[in-house]
């Protein structure tokens, strides 16, 4: 389709490590999301090589990350939030 992926909250809280696909649509509350806090951003030409960075992260970068952006979920996108 050609509108923004109505899942991305629902990954957001989902305690995993969220990647998002560069992109011309937008859901409300995508500009108060921070690449590298909240999500890693990716594009077709460069997904392999932002991989194979994520890969040599530490875990505990990624746990920290996946924090915020579970939070942003919850704070902003959860059923009490609306």
């Amino acid at each position: 389709g050609n509108s923004a992926s109505a899942r991305l909250g629902k990954l957001l809280a989902m305690n995993s490590l969220v990647m998002k696909q560069d992109s011309l649509t937008v859901e409300w509350y995508y500009r108060s999301l921070v690449p590298r806090r909240h999500y890693i951003h990716f594009t077709v030409t460069n997904v392999l090589e932002v991989l194979e960075r994520v890969r040599t992260w530490p875990l505990e970068k990624i746990r920290h990350m996946t924090s915020h952006a579970n939070r942003f979920a919850y704070t902003y996108l959860g059923h009490e939030s609306r």
